[in-house]
């Protein structure tokens, strides 16, 4: 008899972290804890799919510094948009900097 479904994401990664610390394989610990094994194998899949798309895209948090804004010794120019200041230096990291101007765009 298959047991309940995953009700939704955070269930999901409570029993998947639950998986992990335990000893079962995944379909035995979602039988003996009354889990249809099926949705959980699901969810492992899609949340997996998630990660490797994210990762892929770029997706990274903007999270602003607490206190005083810090900024470069000497910036080399300013990107603006809106109310968003971007001080770049010459020892930028090119790749980071194209993640942020993505994200600015986004705005």
């Amino acid at each position: 008899m298959p047991g309940r479904k995953i009700r939704d994401e955070d269930d999901a990664r409570a029993c998947l972290s639950a998986v992990e610390s335990s000893t079962l394989a995944r379909a035995a610990w979602a039988r003996s804890h009354g889990i249809d094994a099926r949705s959980l194998n699901a969810w492992r899949l899609a949340l997996e799919r998630r990660a490797r798309r994210d990762k892929s895209s770029g997706l990274f948090d903007l999270v602003p510094l607490g206190g005083e804004r810090t900024r470069p010794a000497v910036p080399v120019m300013v990107v603006r948009r809106g109310d968003f200041a971007v001080d770049i230096s010459r020892d930028v990291d090119v790749v980071h900097l194209g993640r942020v101007l993505q994200a600015l765009a986004a705005c």
